[in-house]
């Protein structure tokens, strides 16, 4: 979440809070109760979300390492083992090199040069301690991870949808609260005790930053309170 939707967040915990300890005074259907319902939703398809997000980040992660951890050792042992090769027979190594680089691209086009060049030599590797199943030790790691790169990806997508409906959740519940900013006086009186406090509880500061954000968006410095919020003359006719 960026820092904005942090402290939006963290706004949405405080007001449903507030809708908690005073939700006598909303009944049950009225504009109030309703708009803490919303509140109450967007908090629930929040922390759906970045469970989702971390649970898909941890699992792409964990199985696109693996997988690649496997197949360089694969390719490692072809490669000490081509090495030890030419220096019995000058050039034999020259077709099983190290990768150029470490890019998850690089490492898998060179195993797969490896499985078009291995099996015609294998015999002599085998002779040299690798195992008589290394071809297919190596086709079935390199599948392994360009699998484990696809599902990486199509997580990048996922995470994406897992964004997406974080700032809509987001999105609903401040609307939510931008309607309680009218209700809440009006149920406890403009200037009583509760709605002050609603007032106070409404804004949060910055979380984890030197900055505050409030739900406009206007950045204020923390210890100097924001400018008091002027009450529109033509909505209080309205």
């Amino acid at each position: 979440m960026t820092k904005k939707q942090r402290v939006q967040v963290a706004m949405l915990g405080q007001s449903g809070a507030f809708g908690v300890a005073y939700a006598d005074k909303f009944p049950q259907g009225s504009a109030g109760q309703r708009a803490f319902a919303v509140i109450a939703a967007a908090l629930a398809e929040v922390a759906a979300a970045n469970k989702s997000r971390s649970q898909m980040r941890e699992r792409g992660t964990r199985g696109r390492g693996a997988a690649r951890r496997a197949m360089l050792s694969g390719i490692g042992a072809v490669v000490r083992t081509a090495k030890a090769i030419a220096d019995e027979t000058p050039g034999a190594d020259s077709r099983f090199q190290p990768p150029a680089q470490r890019s998850d691209v690089v490492v898998l086009a060179t195993a797969r040069a490896f499985l078009d060049d291995l099996p015609a030599v294998k015999d002599v590797f085998v002779e040299h301690g690798l195992p008589d199943t290394c071809v297919d030790d190596l086709r079935r790691t390199t599948e392994a991870f360009a699998q484990a790169i696809s599902g990486f990806s199509a997580g990048k997508s996922s995470l994406l949808d897992a964004q997406a409906d974080l700032v809509a959740a987001v999105k609903r519940g401040m609307k939510a609260v931008r309607l309680l900013d009218v209700i809440v006086p009006n149920v406890f009186g403009a200037g009583s005790p509760v709605a002050e406090k609603w007032k106070r509880e409404r804004y949060v500061e910055s979380v984890g930053g030197s900055a505050s954000t409030t739900e406009a968006g206007a950045e204020v410095t923390p210890g100097i309170p924001a400018a008091p919020q002027t009450e529109d003359p033509l909505r209080r006719a309205s």
